[in-house]
């Protein structure tokens, strides 16, 4: 099994410490799809690089299944100084991925045109956001992580990677950290929330809805506390 095992995360700046775990415990399968819903700030990119081996907890124990993708959508990978197509062929043969194949997914799926050519650092960010989901999806993974979003562009760009997203993982496994309730229902067979510095399974979807939105509200009291205490 792989996961969080009794695993406590907490930052120190200056004098004061936040805890954002504690004792938190979720497990999962290699070929299990499970969704880790949590309000914004409460912990949901810091799971995923705990499981990329980013970050290490504080205490506890992190294990992630050895071929695992990096975050989907994921673009800080690229060179600007060179060509979507030369970031591509390269990032292929490191992965020990064919190249060709690689590269011509990448330049159909990302609808690109002749910017797959040009250097990356012309890119908008939406251009970069679609070159990465495409090389996201060209090289097939058996357990895939992704982080609050599947997809990037307009609704019908958007709509396409869903899909796109929805076959790879007729065979892989996947960790989704969400505020998305919809998105976690869509990609994922089982929930979790987020709650009280630790990792809660739910059974269904609506109990994960109920206790999420029991999570925002004990985030939204702590935040004007917070405020309150700076103002002060």
């Amino acid at each position: 099994m792989f996961g969080f095992f009794q695993c406590a995360k907490s930052f120190r700046t200056g004098n004061d410490e936040r805890v954002l775990f504690e004792n938190a415990t979720l497990t999962f399968g290699a070929r299990e799809r499970i969704a880790v819903l949590a309000p914004p700030g409460c912990g949901k990119t810091v799971l995923q690089r705990l499981l990329a081996g980013i970050e290490q907890p504080t205490s506890g124990a992190v294990r992630a299944p050895e071929q695992m993708s990096w975050p989907v959508g994921f673009a800080g990978m690229f060179h600007p100084a060179l060509t979507g197509e030369q970031n591509i062929r390269t990032l292929a043969a490191m992965l020990d991925a064919e190249p060709d194949r690689t590269s011509a997914f990448a330049a159909l799926f990302a609808e690109l045109g002749d910017l797959y050519y040009r250097p990356v650092q012309q890119y908008s960010g939406g251009m970069r956001a679609r070159l990465a989901f495409s090389f996201s999806m060209a090289v097939p993974f058996p357990f895939y992580v992704a982080d609050d979003i599947i997809g990037t562009g307009d609704e019908a760009y958007r709509s396409k990677c869903e899909r796109m997203m929805l076959r790879r993982l007729e065979d892989s496994g996947l960790f989704f950290t969400t505020r998305s309730l919809r998105l976690a229902e869509r990609f994922a067979d089982r929930f979790a929330v987020v709650h009280e510095r630790r990792i809660v399974e739910c059974g269904t979807i609506a109990e994960a809805k109920a206790l999420l939105e029991r999570a925002r509200d004990v985030n939204d009291e702590f935040e004007m506390v917070l405020a309150g205490l700076s103002v002060a």
